[in-house]
């Protein structure tokens, strides 16, 4: 149910992993491209919220004893170029907690060697206890996830840039985000 189309949800920032369903009752989903645009969108009510809760030095999880419906909608849309845009939506909600991720992406090809990838996630949270989640702040907070890589790659000389940066409030329940807190600049290069 959950790996086929899971095509249409891969981005860099990983806003959807279905490994975070663990105990379904129900699910609905639907994924497909017509010409330029592909969808895919699901449901599923869990009978348990698995959560992992990431921090600057790593994560842990815990298990809310509780259900939750769970949803996510992705759109891309094949642009000029070997090019696409799209967004994506995300929503867990359960007993006194919801947890909501939304953003856009982009794969844009300037030449046949140079691409950037692009993506701009937010997120706004609410955990049910907070004696469960001690280390986390009361109420309702939110956060920013930020992802984007440079690429060039001809036939003599590769080289690449990237930079990641993740709001320490930022939290993806239905993705998988072990580490918050953070900004990381990377790249490389090589010669044929």
């Amino acid at each position: 149910f959950f790996l086929e189309g899971m095509e249409h949800f891969q981005m860099q920032l990983n806003p959807v992993y279905t490994r975070t369903v663990a105990d379904p009752l129900w699910g609905l989903k639907m994924t497909g491209k017509e010409g330029s645009n592909a969808l895919g969108v699901f449901v599923a009510r869990d009978e348990v919220t698995n959560l992992i809760v990431p921090g600057s030095q790593g994560s842990w999880s815990t298990q809310l004893d509780q259900p939750v419906t769970d949803a996510a909608l992705r759109y891309r849309m094949d642009l000029a170029s070997a090019s696409t845009a799209g967004f994506v939506v995300t929503a867990r909600e359960g007993d006194g907690y919801e947890n909501l991720v939304g953003g856009v992406d982009g794969n844009l090809r300037f030449t046949p060697s140079d691409r950037l990838q692009v993506q701009v996630l937010g997120s706004r949270t609410e955990y049910p206890d907070a004696e469960v989640f001690a280390d986390e702040p009361l109420g309702e907070f939110e956060g920013m996830a930020y992802d984007a890589e440079l690429n060039h790659d001809s036939s003599t000389f590769d080289w690449w840039v990237a930079y990641r940066q993740i709001d320490d409030g930022y939290r993806s329940d239905m993705g998988y985000r072990p580490q918050t807190d953070f900004r990381q600049t990377r790249g490389g290069w090589s010669h044929a």
